[in-house]
């Protein structure tokens, strides 16, 4: 999971944000979200989220 720099605006005001560049940064949000329910559902506060939370998480999740 990569943290978006807000390179979506700066390609949308230059009028060169592509569907392709959509449809990837929908597929972080979507990592972003499905991690954070993840955590939620094994009661882990975002603060206390260690590497080898991310970790089991990637291995669970095929990543």
């Amino acid at each position: 999971m990569v943290a978006n720099d807000g390179g979506a605006r700066r390609r949308a005001a230059r009028g060169r944000y592509s569907a392709l560049a959509v449809d990837g940064d929908i597929r972080e949000i979507k990592a972003a979200v499905d991690f954070m329910s993840w955590l939620d559902m094994h009661q882990i506060d975002m603060q206390d989220t260690t590497q080898s939370d991310l970790d089991r998480w990637l291995f669970e999740n095929g990543a």
